[in-house]
């Protein structure tokens, strides 16, 4: 198993783990309402098919970029390994 990356010192997002590619970042207001002063932060990988690159929604922003830099690739591809073979 490998040890999850660090949060690079000047912010900046690390690429997907399986493609490499450039993350995304949703918002989504709470309700859906635009009047909410709550919303979900998550991001998504930019690669169409991907879809590992996911992580599930936080409060702020700055929670989503520590998950998404902080995931473990081994966990999520066994996962999603175990998912296919059900």
């Amino acid at each position: 198993m490998t040890t999850p990356p660090a949060t690079p010192p000047d912010g900046k997002l690390l690429p997907c783990p399986f493609c490499g590619t450039e993350p995304y970042l949703f918002t989504r207001k709470l309700h859906d309402s635009p009047d909410s002063d709550r919303a979900l932060f998550w991001y998504v990988c930019k690669m169409d098919g991907c879809g590992v690159g996911v992580t599930r929604g936080e409060w702020h922003e700055l929670a989503a970029r520590h998950k998404w830099n902080n995931r473990n690739a081994d966990a999520m591809l066994a996962a999603r390994k175990e998912a296919r073979d059900e």
